[in-house]
């Protein structure tokens, strides 16, 4: 048994597996023989009861909300062992996932649902529902269906409010000649940049896919499959840019390479098939919790994060990649550390240069390790501590600075609102020590290498390029 699971829900007058298939073909058999999907997923399904017609006198359709309870009911107790769930949904079945997950949030549970894929839900109402209520009798799963009924307006509230779509991974699919539901409830809102669209399906053989190249498949398995490739992750969506020369950097890496600019989680498809993510701090801009959870999840189920950090890193212009650095037992340092004869005169100067008279310098020929192959001086500039304050995880490889460097605390006020940026008006020494500035662990399937400083990427010293290369290789677990 995989520790994953698509779970298909239904629409209305549909069925359990038999909505998903086409004679006998369908969504179950592709995914059976798709090498990559059946090695990380198992299948279930989702029945409950509808009708497209009610006859009168007869017992009612279930309303969406006590759907809703059915399948919590179903996954806490029929799939309480699976860690992770992707709810797959055609029409009326995405209305009951949508329920289901804000009920989970408003009650504060925590989401085992990864992901969320909906083909062809009536996100605002369906027209054709608000007609048929009046041919069919008392028939609630229709009435709560119809556009502008108190269940689809109360729905899209709460959504919103609760930034469901920040929490989790959703992708629309709309079908192009779709006769039940409109486009724009489909999409569900205007200027949704999560939509796909299949031109020459309808409403039924949207979910009937007959092949593995049947783009309703395709769909899904770009959606789901975290079969990871070789592709590097820059997350440049917190201002990055901004740090000089660190583009340069990312412009000339020769490896294939995805730069997310705009909304981390919204680029979640793309991120849990790369293997490697660069996440340098942030600049002026705050990692969410939702973020730093996100990118703790993805390391377990094997990515690799190079992670750095920056002198007072949480209080230099308003980052915080200790948040980050957190979820591992970890947090960077509100200091500097810099070589012995650098004094406070010269502090200014460390700071705002890439020279290597002012970097920290390693020796590490006797250190046996894949990431210091090939690598027998190093520099560090702009360095923060590492601290362990909440504890640490086992590691392969720590590269502590000469025991003669400095360390200097910042002073000065930090500003109010929602960025900790620190004025700096002077450094005071703390002490002479030796301490981490860089440091690598495995985490679950996945690795880590936190770095006291972003510029370990840009400082051309010694064998800093070849360092960073065999970060990447480790990280890929190509070592």
């Amino acid at each position: 048994m995989n520790q994953k699971l698509i779970l298909f829900i239904h629409g209305l007058g549909g069925r359990g597996e038999e909505t998903w298939q086409h004679n006998s073909s369908g969504f179950l058999d592709l995914i059976k023989n798709d090498e990559n999907l059946s090695t990380q997923y198992d299948v279930g399904y989702y029945e409950y009861p509808t009708t497209l017609f009610r006859i009168p006198f007869f017992s009612q359709a279930p309303k969406i909300q006590t759907l809703s309870d059915g399948l919590r009911t179903q996954i806490n107790n029929l799939y309480s062992s699976y860690t992770s769930i992707v709810l797959v949904c055609h029409s009326l079945g995405g209305l009951i996932a949508r329920q289901y997950l804000v009920e989970e949030i408003q009650n504060n549970k925590v989401l085992r649902i990864e992901k969320l894929l909906l083909y062809a839900v009536p996100n605002n109402g369906a027209q054709l529902a608000s007609i048929a209520k009046f041919i069919t009798w008392r028939h609630n799963q229709l009435s709560q269906l119809c556009k502008k009924s108190a269940f689809i307006k109360t729905l899209n509230e709460e959504w919103a409010r609760l930034n469901v779509e920040e929490q989790i991974d959703i992708k629309y699919i709309v079908a192009g000649i779709d006769a039940v539901v409109q486009e724009k409830s489909a999409k569900s809102f205007w200027g949704n940049q999560r939509v796909e669209t299949i031109v020459d399906k309808g409403h039924i053989n949207l979910v009937k896919p007959t092949s593995n190249d049947d783009l309703s498949f395709v769909l899904l398995k770009n959606f789901i499959d975290q079969t990871r490739s070789n592709v590097i992750t820059f997350d440049l969506s917190h201002g990055q840019e901004n740090w000089d020369s660190y583009k340069e950097f990312i412009d000339g890496f020769s490896e294939e390479k995805l730069e997310v600019k705009s909304d981390l989680l919204n680029e979640r498809s793309q991120i849990d098939r790369s293997s490697v993510m660069f996440f340098a701090p942030p600049f002026e801009s705050q990692i969410l919790d939702r973020e730093a959870e996100y990118i703790k999840t993805w390391v377990y189920e094997g990515g690799g994060l190079f992670l750095m950090g920056y002198y007072a890193a949480d209080t230099h212009h308003g980052g915080n990649p200790s948040r980050i650095a957190r979820e591992f037992g970890y947090s960077f340092g509100d200091d500097l550390v810099a070589p012995n004869d650098i004094n406070k005169n010269k502090i200014r100067v460390h700071v705002n240069v890439l020279d290597d008279k002012y970097a920290v310098k390693l020796e590490v020929e006797d250190i046996d390790h894949a990431i210091t192959k090939d690598v027998n001086k190093i520099g560090f500039i702009s360095s923060c501590t590492i601290n362990t304050d909440f504890g640490s995880r086992e590691l392969v490889l720590t590269l502590n600075s000469p025991s003669n460097s400095r360390i200097w605390d910042p002073e000065g006020p930090i500003g109010p609102k929602e960025y900790k940026r620190r004025t700096i008006h002077t450094w005071n020494v703390r002490e002479t020590a030796s301490v981490p500035l860089l440091i690598a662990f495995e985490y679950g399937k996945g690795r880590v290498v936190l770095s006291s400083s972003w510029k370990i990427t840009t400082l051309k010293y010694g064998d800093n390029p070849q360092l960073v290369k065999n970060i990447v290789g480790w990280l890929s677990n190509t070592d």
